[in-house]
């Protein structure tokens, strides 16, 4: 078996770099036709989650995902799929590891944590007819675990009928975006082909995705889930303040409020301290370098 699993070595070598759902990535776009989605943000792939809020949809074990936002409690996304993070911070299937005792699984192979029949591997895991039984759909089409109804798929996973999809949408042989899941919504600040793909259900004049005004993030810091999805992150092209998750905008794009002690954000560089938290989307240290206590007025700093 352990020769079989030798032969996708150059596939899971590039894993990270063509695995839509993984968790793993820093920030990138993909794709499908005219269609572009942010996939995945700078967010650890080991380890517990930090406190913080998340959407209000809650979402379950083994739930699709992108980011770990979009997980309920302390849930992370890994793999493209809401899991509960090993108690002793063994990798999940598809991550980087050096030896087996660091996987869930027990399985390492050329660096990276290989399934097993408990431990099986998301949709687009590296496979053939002989590992198929290692999918957690059971199939394997075109070198890798293919979406099914049982185990459907995110947006640009191969499909062969729409129910292979997360979204119910199946298109030229890929799973489409729909605004149906955070999941399979197209970000804010890409394009999209009609309000129904994005994630805050509008469109500019651009076809781009536009944000659009959440108060429980921008009065109350409430953003996990939010930022990039409902209102825009810092440095998204808006023509309204009342776009962006900080409220503000200077030049036309979403900024940093110093007057805000608590600042949203997404990815890493949207913080002063260089510090997003993946669970609740919001800065750590308060945004600043400088770390502000709390109470204090962080435009003093």
């Amino acid at each position: 078996m352990k020769s079989i699993l030798g032969k996708s070595s150059i596939a899971i070598s590039i894993l990270a770099l063509t695995f839509l759902a993984g968790c793993w990535w820093d920030s990138g776009v993909v794709k499908v036709g005219a269609t572009e989605a942010v996939v995945q943000t700078n967010a650890p792939t080991r380890g517990p989650a930090s406190p913080g809020g998340f959407m209000n949809t809650r979402m379950d074990e083994l739930e699709p995902c992108r980011e770990h936002a979009e997980c309920s409690g302390r849930l992370l996304c890994l793999a493209g799929r809401c899991t509960a993070p090993d108690q002793n911070n063994r990798g999940q299937v598809g991550q980087y590891c050096s030896g087996s005792l660091e996987c869930v699984s027990g399985l390492c192979s050329e660096g990276a944590c290989m399934p097993s029949v408990r431990d099986k591997a998301d949709n687009n895991f590296p496979c053939t007819d002989v590992t198929a039984v290692f999918c957690r759909s059971g199939v394997c089409r075109n070198g890798g675990c293919a979406p099914t109804a049982k185990f459907p798929g995110l947006p640009s996973m191969q499909c062969a009928t729409p129910s292979d999809c997360v979204s119910g949408i199946c298109t030229d042989g890929r799973c489409g975006f729909s605004s149906k899941s955070a999941a399979t919504c197209v970000l804010v600040g890409f394009s999209a082909s009609s309000p129904l793909e994005c994630c805050s259900a509008s469109i500019d004049g651009n076809g781009r995705c536009a944000g659009v005004t959440d108060a429980k993030c921008t009065q109350h810091g409430v953003c996990g889930g939010s930022v990039g999805r409902t209102c825009a992150d810092i440095g998204t092209q808006v023509v309204s303040a009342t776009q962006c998750c900080s409220g503000k905008a200077v030049g036309g794009r979403c900024s940093i409020d110093m007057n805000r002690s608590v600042q949203p954000c997404r990815l890493d560089r949207a913080c002063r301290s260089g510090s997003c938290d993946p669970k609740s989307n919001v800065c750590e240290n308060y945004g600043f370098s400088s770390g502000p206590k709390p109470g204090t007025n962080p435009s003093s700093y």
